[in-house]
């Protein structure tokens, strides 16, 4: 069924029969991947096609190879049924396969294929091993993404293989494997292309290490390889905190072309590169045949001068890419005519990054100077004033983070100055004693796509107290709450170990502030609530009968509520099962249901709700436990 191929000089693999794949991918391509993704029937068709093939290799094809070639890993290609499949449907094969927990060790070789461009194995992480990442090096050179995270049975020396094999990598994920510095040495040689790096939670992976993508130190130069984003939280435990400042001040100087940057001293590297006081850290890689980081500097402002002179584009511009100091969105970025990643006319640095991750307030100051152009801030609030104070250093924040153990009335300052452009704003481990502050929230932020709100679990009320309050519930909630219109993702988790017990909010209060958002918000395409204090089936009912409760719109005016809903997510919170059922029956997208922990929810009503998505032809998923 299967002929294994020894091919040991890649000046004749092209010639075999197993490449006539690629000439018919050539013929189809056409059928294969633009039409499908405008015709749905055809993307159904393919899609069923798929699912029928996955059904069938377990027996046939992958019991086959199990047989007979699975321990030959001398085989670098071998001649199937698969080899003959463009490489966007293999993919999507293992995706098939992958979520229906259908992989196999000998299926996830059969589909090693040469025409592979993106390989993600992190849904069956614990089926790879050393052997097949040694298959992927011998079989997937032609790879643009690998996505290894969570694939902790690798050898780092099966990791370094693999890097070292695919020189046309893009982009490589290695959260949670056992990356070491020989693996960062082989991704410095062997990756010149690469443009995004994770190798988060990679515990035996030093801080200057990481030196290996900006600095080769066998050959005594940079790499100017076009690395815009790297992730690199949560390594390298039980070493020493002057490596990881070190190595962040390093990186942010030798790698001009970065725009994410997730370092846990990112902040510190920033505060200590705008006030020129690194040098406690000079030579902290000196030993490992790095340059001192005076010497990093002073290479970063000789090469911006001579761009300067020239006007054209410079050594520390490069990347294989040909797109100079334009960003991924393919803008030239800069603040006001400044050149990112260049000094501008008062001999400041500036840098590039648009998105970093965890700071403190005390570096929002430096990280505002060296970084105009910061799209995306997650900040580790100890101070509002200070965040208030700092805010306004970037006009074009889109994104914000906040995490705050306070209040959320406390935060509201910091938020009415630069909430008004935000389009994604969550805020976690925050308290809300004051029910009135998330009508504030909303002023703040009329912009929002996205808001996510994770806050603590307020101390419990009496139950005299919380039925009083249900008696007091009024007809319709206040007529001040204002509405975010742009809304498209709300998450709202109340995280506590008896959610089903109404925390010392104010229930009908609550109620309209998601009245409102439901009804005010006709782009909702996901909604997420986890254990909130009030009842789901008085918000939705006042929803679901066009009852905005916001002054001056008519019922008529209004669009339709939850239109465009595809996801939402009722777990742990009070419902019944005719709220479910009416929410099933009405004209929306809704693909996906989540019940699970909804005490009023039982075995017999979850098989009587899977049973009218069955009547209805809908392509509905529901959860509940």
């Amino acid at each position: 069924m299967f002929q294994g191929v020894v091919v040991r000089s890649p000046s004749q693999k092209w010639g075999m029969p197993l490449f006539r794949g690629l000439q018919w991918q050539r013929e189809r391509g056409r059928w294969t991947g633009g039409d499908r993704k405008r015709r749905g029937e055809v993307w159904t068709l393919v899609r069923l096609c798929l699912v029928s093939l996955a059904d069938n290799m377990k027996e046939v094809w992958a019991k086959d190879y199990a047989n007979n070639y699975l321990d030959l890993y001398n085989f670098r290609y071998i001649m199937g049924p698969f080899s003959l499949l463009p490489g966007e449907l293999v993919e999507e094969l293992l995706s098939v396969l992958c979520s229906q927990h259908q992989a196999s060790r000998s299926s996830l070789h059969l589909l090693l294929v040469p025409q592979l461009r993106r390989l993600c194995l992190t849904p069956c992480s614990g089926l790879v091993t050393t052997p097949l990442c040694q298959a992927i090096a011998l079989r997937c050179q032609g790879l643009l993404s690998l996505d290894l995270s969570g694939c902790q049975r690798v050898a780092p020396a099966a990791l370094a293989e693999v890097v070292s094999s695919v020189p046309r990598l893009r982009s490589l994920a290695l959260s949670g494997c056992q990356c070491d510095r020989g693996v960062m040495a082989a991704i410095g040689r062997g990756c010149p292309s690469l443009q995004h790096l994770d190798v988060t939670r990679c515990q035996s992976l030093p801080p200057r290490a990481l030196l290996h993508t900006a600095y080769l130190p066998t050959e005594g130069r940079y790499t100017h390889r076009p690395l815009r984003s790297l992730l690199a939280t949560d390594i390298g435990l039980g070493d020493g905190g002057g490596d990881g400042v070190g190595s962040a001040v390093f990186l942010l100087l030798a790698l001009p072309n970065l725009e994410r940057l997730e370092h846990d001293n990112l902040g510190e590297a920033c505060r200590l590169l705008d006030g020129l006081d690194f040098w406690d850290w000079d030579g902290f890689a000196v030993q490992d045949g790095f340059p001192t980081l005076g010497e990093a500097h002073t290479v970063r402002l000789g090469d911006e001068e001579s761009q300067g002179v020239e006007g054209g584009r410079g050594e520390w511009e490069g990347g294989s890419d040909g797109k100079g100091d334009k960003g991924v969105d393919g803008d030239s970025g800069g603040k006001e005519g400044c050149r990112i990643g260049q000094r501008d006319p008062s001999g400041h640095l500036t840098l590039r990054l648009k998105e970093v991750g965890a700071v403190h307030c005390g570096d929002l100051y430096s990280l505002g100077r060296l970084c105009p152009g910061l799209r995306s801030l997650l900040v580790l609030c100890e101070d509002t004033r200070k965040l208030a104070r700092e805010l306004g250093l970037w006009a074009g924040l889109a994104s914000l983070t906040v995490q705050y153990s306070g209040s959320l009335v406390e935060l509201l300052p910091a938020l009415e100055r630069g909430g008004h452009w935000l389009s994604s704003l969550c805020l976690r481990g925050l308290r809300i004693n004051c029910p009135a502050s998330l009508i504030g929230l909303l002023r703040c932020c009329p912009s929002l796509r996205s808001l996510e709100l994770q806050p603590q679990s307020p101390p419990q009320q009496e139950e005299e107290e919380e039925q009083e309050e249900e008696e007091e519930d009024p007809l319709s909630p206040p007529q001040n709450i204002p509405r975010l219109p742009q809304l498209r993702v709300l998450t709202l988790s109340f995280l506590s170990d008896e959610p089903q017990r109404c925390p010392a909010l104010v229930p009908w209060l609550l109620q309209g502030v998601l009245q409102s958002l439901l009804c005010g918000s006709p782009l909702l395409d996901k909604v997420l609530l986890f254990g909130l204090p009030c009842s789901m089936d008085r918000v939705f009912r006042k929803v679901l009968n066009g009852r905005p409760g916001t002054s001056g719109v008519s019922r008529t005016a209004s669009p339709t509520p939850l239109q465009n809903l595809r996801e939402l997510s009722l777990a742990h919170c009070h419902v019944s099962t005719d709220t479910a059922q009416r929410l099933i029956a009405e004209h929306n997208r809704l693909s996906l249901l989540d019940l699970s922990g909804c005490w009023g929810v039982s075995r017999a009503d979850f098989t009587q709700l899977q049973r009218l998505a069955s009547r209805k032809s809908r392509e509905l998923v529901i959860q509940w436990s």
